[in-house]
């Protein structure tokens, strides 16, 4: 377990680190099939916010709601970017992962394969894989490529000075 989350939190430092890097003008713009930036960070902090919850209440012994459609908690993660600055979705993103690590690293070993939900199949060990997909794929690798495709060739900028 504590190797998943040293790869989450090294997946995360990576993504944060990109976003740094990220145009602040293109921050809004609909680059992620219908998401901008900033619903695409509101997206992961909505499944943090869930699963750090969901583990809480394994430890309390009581049953957080199980989410039924993807498709709806995703909307509902983003729908309020769209009224909120860059700098609180962006901070908010930060405090909550640091929450979902913490909480993480607390969780006794006889809970890391428990289940949820009786008749579902996630235990705190798949959020945990799931997350760290969702860090290292889809939407994070677009990011990446962008970002490799704005960023200018080395010695370009030298270059067009001695070219003036």
């Amino acid at each position: 377990m504590q190797n998943l989350i040293k790869e989450f939190a090294e997946a995360r430092k990576a993504l944060i680190a990109a976003l740094n890097k990220f145009p602040k003008e293109k921050i809004e713009e609909k680059l992620f099939d219908k998401w901008s930036l900033k619903e695409v960070v509101a997206h992961f902090t909505g499944w943090d916010r869930y699963f750090t919850q969901a583990v809480k209440l394994l430890k309390q012994k009581k049953t957080m709601p199980f989410w039924e459609s993807v498709r709806d908690f995703n909307e509902n993660s983003v729908k309020r970017a769209v009224r909120v600055d860059w700098k609180k979705i962006y901070q908010e993103f930060v405090k909550v992962g640091d929450k979902f690590i913490e909480e993480y690293q607390k969780i006794p070993s006889e809970l890391a394969n428990r289940l949820f939900w009786k008749n579902k199949k996630y235990t705190p060990l798949d959020f945990l894989k799931i997350n760290i997909g969702h860090y290292k794929n889809n939407q994070t690798k677009e990011i990446f490529k962008l970002l490799k495709k704005w960023r200018r060739p080395e010695g370009s900028a030298r270059r067009e000075k001695y070219n003036k």
